[in-house]
């Protein structure tokens, strides 16, 4: 084989090697919500891309069987253009290595496995012809090596170290997250999504207002006393508590101060639900819509530890809301 040949054999060489090692490093930085809608969206690459990373572990088998032969390949080519010339073996093998070696480490490792940690998506689209033609010519050396590490998973008890595709929730968050960063779903929408699929691991404690901070009206006060706290009440609901500290119900102030006559407070008393502290708020949503309840309590109505309105627990959802 002729010199110029041989340097450009070695450089197709070079060239496999940096693609099958930037593909090793894309394939843990790719996003599969974005190739997936990228198949779906009918580009011939993204589908046969798709079908590639469905079987990771045998792709990466295959990349690294590729990647090493590349390897042999340019240390055969390097050491026959350097051989001509030298009868010493040790002599060509240590030239060889000092050529190879930082040749190989830059152009075959770090630069390309940075370019493919970049832009993963782009790169290893690009690399998509020769992993295609990898995976069918490697099939049986890919086969063999696949079954030796299951062997030897099952030896050492690796098994349960395989990847898990994401369903259910988890997989509705990457969706969610890859089309904010898409532009194709709206930052709000993403967020009110985000918040609801929340509530049903978010104990309803979390947006309570506590015990000690809740306006109360005790149920034997005096008219004046119950009209100056109904008056100065920043709330329209105050839950009614006993000598004994235990809710009874509650009232609804512009009931109370709108009524012929303010002193007859049980005549306006309301029955007040009570949750367990660490029912999910999407329970309690259901619970309070359901009952038509504005208010609940939270814990039991002879220990108290906090009160939470349906706006606090809408709020979870869409942040501040007015007039609820």
């Amino acid at each position: 084989m002729s010199d110029p040949i041989t340097l450009a054999a070695l450089l197709l060489c070079l060239l496999g090697s940096a693609l099958y090692s930037g593909s090793e490093t894309a394939l843990y930085g790719l996003s599969r919500v974005h190739l997936e809608l990228q198949a779906d969206g009918g580009r011939p690459l993204a589908r046969i891309l798709h079908w590639l990373v469905q079987s990771d572990g045998p792709l990466l088998v295959t990349i690294l069987v590729g990647n090493n032969l590349m390897l042999e390949l340019a240390s055969g080519l390097t050491d026959n253009l350097v051989g001509g010339g030298q009868s010493n073996p040790a002599v060509v093998a240590l030239i060889v290595t000092a050529v190879l070696a930082p040749t190989v480490f830059l152009f075959g490792e770090v630069l390309p496995k940075e370019l493919f940690r970049r832009r993963p998506h782009r790169m290893l689209g690009a690399a998509t012809p020769l992993l295609i033609v990898s995976r069918i010519v490697f099939w049986p050396v890919e086969r063999v090596l696949t079954g030796v590490i299951w062997i030897l998973g099952r030896m050492f008890g690796l098994g349960a170290g395989r990847p898990v595709l994401l369903r259910g929730r988890s997989a509705v968050a990457s969706y969610l997250e890859e089309g904010a960063r898409q532009g194709t779903l709206p930052p709000r929408a993403a967020d009110l999504a985000r918040n609801a699929m929340g509530l049903r691991s978010s104990p309803v404690e979390r947006c309570m207002t506590p015990w000690a901070q809740v306006e109360c009206l005790q149920a034997d006060s005096s008219e004046s006393e119950r009209l100056a706290v109904l008056t100065d009440a920043v709330h329209s609901r105050l839950p009614v508590v006993g000598q004994d500290g235990t809710v009874r119900s509650y009232v609804h102030l512009l009931e109370v101060l709108g009524a012929a006559s303010k002193t007859d407070l049980m005549g306006h008393l309301r029955p007040l639900m009570a949750l367990e502290p660490q029912t999910p708020i999407a329970s309690a949503l259901l619970s309070m819509r359901g009952g038509g309840r504005r208010m609940a309590l939270v814990g039991s109505l002879d220990k108290p530890l906090g009160l939470v309105a349906l706006k606090d627990l809408v709020e979870e959802i869409t942040g501040d809301v007015v007039g609820l």
